[in-house]
């Protein structure tokens, strides 16, 4: 009967709907299941055709960025070739925040065009839009990507997810049981009630996959193992909208026996990259993006993280060209053994906004820190760093009391200055949990200076020691 259903949702229901939703993706869905297989010179010719005709409609129809490209000396009858892209400056979260009209599209009507938002978590919010044609190219990418993970049109999922609340209407009702079928744990409210509730209703409905936010769906995990709760299980779990732990993986992969998916993605551009079966990196949407890592404007090799720097061949109604995302990242220098062609993330390790700055002015990534060190303080259950000046960082910790003042406290004095040198100071906060922002979402590091800050601290920096930790 359920498999009666779910053919049901997915030959009838879930085509009626999105016709009225006016997103007529399948057909899009057909030719990415081909084209993740093409050879490299296809793919490649594919995007510079794509390039070609989306800086011609936005030279002719986004103000600013005619004005851009012909700063370039861009002719409209010439074809740029990929490695053409570096004469163009790069697109930054301001330049879209003062001139976002600018950026629209003159011939795509608003009737076509879908608002969107940013969560604003390097403190610029973000207004744009999608054309009708490119959000549905983005749909169809992110079904490829599901049934990577054995997800598919019509069937239950069980999500973590931030801001859920059920559809207030009987129409919104209907939709979410006939169509969408999704159920959620707030992840802003993850109390141990709500969670339980939450694992009666996996087991009732027995959806094959889970999806969510990745730290909170290790602390769902953890939950599992730490309640003794192991009659709870996926075919596989996708984990999203932040970095993936090594830890966090184990742990989620123990506790529901399955395989972690991770997927790297963004409001501002939707999927980016996957994990397939294979889970040796994340396979980029190659057919609607290209991407460069760089450091500054230099471009960087495979193998070498840099700022990640994103075309999005899709969006029509407001490009985005040369978009510098504000994460870290590496390509991969050797392609993946599952057979598909398209480009490998190495790895993603996250905000540029999280890494930290030694009072010399020296970059560290905080969330390795928390990676390679708090795991192993005992007691430490939650942890999260936040800078707000050069020489200081405030280190909020959920703990147990009597294990982590065995050991941890001392622990983190001794090995914090292998990190961060001797004239940095600490300061700690113990609370009783780290709640996850207003979208959901958990930050493991925080940090409040502009990176020309620690720019400048390198260059000035003195010799005189700090205070130590702090309590």
């Amino acid at each position: 009967m359920q498999n009666a259903t779910v053919r049901l949702i997915r030959t009838l229901i879930a085509s009626l709907w999105e016709r009225r939703d006016g997103v007529s993706f399948r057909g899009h869905l057909r030719f990415l299941s081909r084209s993740q297989y093409w050879p490299d010179d296809r793919r490649h010719a594919y995007q510079e055709e794509r390039l070609n005709r989306l800086l011609r409609h936005a030279y002719i129809h986004c103000p600013w960025y005619q004005e851009r490209l012909r700063s370039t000396g861009y002719n409209p009858e010439h074809e740029w070739r990929i490695s053409d892209l570096p004469r163009l400056p790069i697109l930054e979260k301001e330049d879209i925040r003062l001139h976002q009209e600018n950026m629209i599209a003159d011939n795509v009507p608003r009737s076509r065009l879908r608002p969107k938002r940013t969560g604003g978590s390097t403190s610029v919010p973000l207004h744009l839009f999608v054309d009708n044609h490119g959000f549905a190219r983005k749909t169809a990418a992110t079904w490829r990507h599901n049934r990577w993970a054995g997800y598919d049109i019509g069937e239950w999922l069980a999500m973590v997810w931030g801001a859920t609340s059920p559809p207030p209407t009987l129409r919104g009702k209907f939709r979410l049981a006939a169509y969408e079928r999704y159920f959620a744990l707030d992840t802003l409210a993850m109390t141990e009630e709500n969670i339980r509730s939450f694992l009666a209703l996996c087991k009732r409905k027995k959806p094959r996959i889970l999806l969510g936010h990745a730290h909170s769906v290790y602390l769902l995990a953890d939950f599992c193992r730490g309640a003794q709760i192991d009659d709870v299980h996926f075919d596989s779990v996708i984990t999203t909208a932040m970095v993936l732990l090594p830890r966090e993986r184990k742990t989620i992969e123990d506790a529901f026996r399955t395989n972690v998916f991770n997927r790297y993605g963004c409001e501002e551009l939707s999927v980016i990259a996957s994990e397939c079966e294979v889970h040796r990196g994340l396979h980029l949407h190659a057919e609607g993006l290209i991407a460069e890592v760089v450091q500054g404007h230099t471009p960087m090799p495979s193998g070498e993280f840099g700022d990640l720097v994103l075309t999005d061949l899709d969006n029509y109604g407001m490009p985005f060209i040369r978009y510098r995302i504000g994460d870290v990242a590496a390509l991969a220098e050797q392609p993946c053994p599952c057979g598909r062609t398209l480009p490998l993330l190495v790895d993603v390790r996250g905000r540029t906004a999280d890494f930290l700055y030694t009072p010399e002015g020296n970059r560290v990534f905080g969330i390795s820190i928390l990676d390679t060190l708090m795991i192993h303080i005992p007691g430490v259950r939650q942890a999260q760093i936040i800078q707000d000046t050069i020489d200081e960082l405030v280190f909020r910790l959920a703990i147990d009391p009597g294990t982590f003042a065995a050991g941890g406290q001392q622990r983190l004095q001794e090995e914090l200055p292998v990190y961060f040198g001797p004239r940095m100071r600490y300061r700690f906060e113990f609370v009783d949990r780290i709640p996850p922002e207003k979208n959901g979402k958990y930050r493991f590091a925080i940090c409040r200076l502009h990176p020309e800050q620690g720019n400048a601290q390198k260059e000035s920096a003195g010799d005189a020691p700090g205070d130590g930790v702090e309590t």
